[in-house]
């Protein structure tokens, strides 16, 4: 989905195949997404609303961007994407040597060396696995702007830890080797909402299943509308 707004008319169009009534209001459509929120795990029609309003972008194949308002200090939302305690926090325990080609590490998971730093602004991981990732922030009036975007590698070699560990990580990549998998965007979902409620916001908060099986169905779309991969 190559943004929020098509990942909430995709959910529209599947509401509407339902044979469930659309209310027409001033406004536009009020979609009752109750019946659509239950088949993929959602609490109710809100919870799902919320979901399209935070999802992943999918900007190509292997390509993908959050962005997320934070409402704390720069030098707080500095600290969350570059101190091992606060990342700990918000998606795995972490090993950092924050200096240009110092190493990332997500222990017992992946693995990246540090490709460029602007202090307070933006780091861009280079991964051992192929690919990269970057954290960028950007001051706004009333917060911060975190950007999290991640690219798979095209010659992606997945860790022998995550293969170890048992995750059938292949069969969720829907593109072949290289593109993104639901557990990974999933993952990266679960943690820039942890990294909100950090900043002092209370996102809503989707189990790690249920945006499993959203993204899975999602990129599973994507690939067969976009990129002609059924």
């Amino acid at each position: 989905m190559t943004s929020q707004d098509a990942t909430s008319s995709w959910f529209h169009t599947r509401h509407q195949a339902s044979g469930v009534s659309v209310e027409a209001t001033e406004n536009g459509p009020k979609v009752p997404w109750h019946c659509t929120a239950r088949e993929f795990g959602f609490s109710d029609g809100d919870a799902l609303g919320e979901f399209c309003s935070s999802s992943a972008v999918l900007l190509s194949a292997n390509q993908l961007r959050f962005e997320r308002r934070l409402r704390c200090t720069s030098a707080r939302a500095w600290q969350l994407i570059s101190d091992p305690s606060a990342l700990s926090e918000w998606h795995a325990p972490t090993r950092i040597e924050l200096r240009l080609g110092g190493r990332f590490e997500f222990l017992d998971a992946w693995g990246w060396h540090i490709g460029a730093l602007l202090p307070g602004r933006l780091i861009r991981l280079d991964a051992d696995a192929g690919g990269v990732s970057e954290f960028k922030l950007e001051p706004e009036r009333d917060g911060v702007r975190f950007t999290l975007e991640d690219a798979m590698g095209t010659d992606l070699v997945i860790p022998d830890a995550l293969i170890g560990a048992g995750q059938t990580v292949q069969s969720e990549q829907p593109g072949g080797p290289g593109t993104h998998w639901a557990g990974v965007i999933a993952g990266w979902h679960s943690g820039v909402d942890k990294v909100q409620r950090l900043s002092g916001m209370k996102p809503p908060m989707h189990g790690y299943g249920v945006l499993v099986n959203v993204y899975r169905k999602l990129i599973a779309e994507y690939h067969t509308a976009c990129i002609g991969v059924s």
